[in-house]
């Protein structure tokens, strides 16, 4: 029990951080793009990473709104499909894997139009 209570924390903290660095990175990156707007080239690479940034956000609250609508169900039976371990597990790569992938794209452009 206490396992997968710490396992629990640890997930939290994980959302939480992502939350965070993803949200800053899209607001550094929009405040970039506003500052050299006219400068700037490629701007597809910029709405790829932006893509990629909200997919990861959006996948966060999916898997936050999974979590908190099975933890106030009365039936663990009609819960069992939607949230087995596996299923938040992969989400969370796959929000990892977008941010990730974002990320690359952003830095690509910002290299592109600093160099």
């Amino acid at each position: 029990m206490f396992l997968n209570e710490k396992l629990e924390k640890e997930g939290d903290k994980l959302d939480k951080n992502l939350l965070y660095v993803t949200t800053g990175t899209l607001v550094l990156s929009i405040n970039f793009f506003l500052n050299f707007e006219e400068q700037l080239s490629n701007l597809w690479l910029i709405v790829t990473a932006w893509g990629f940034l909200v997919l990861s956000l959006i996948m966060l609250l999916i898997t936050q709104l999974i979590v908190i609508w099975s933890s106030y169900s009365q039936n663990v039976k009609a819960t069992t499909g939607l949230l087995s371990t596996k299923s938040i597990y992969s989400m969370n790569v796959v929000m990892v894997g977008c941010f990730v992938i974002g990320l690359i794209f952003l830095v690509i452009f910002a290299s592109i139009n600093l160099f």
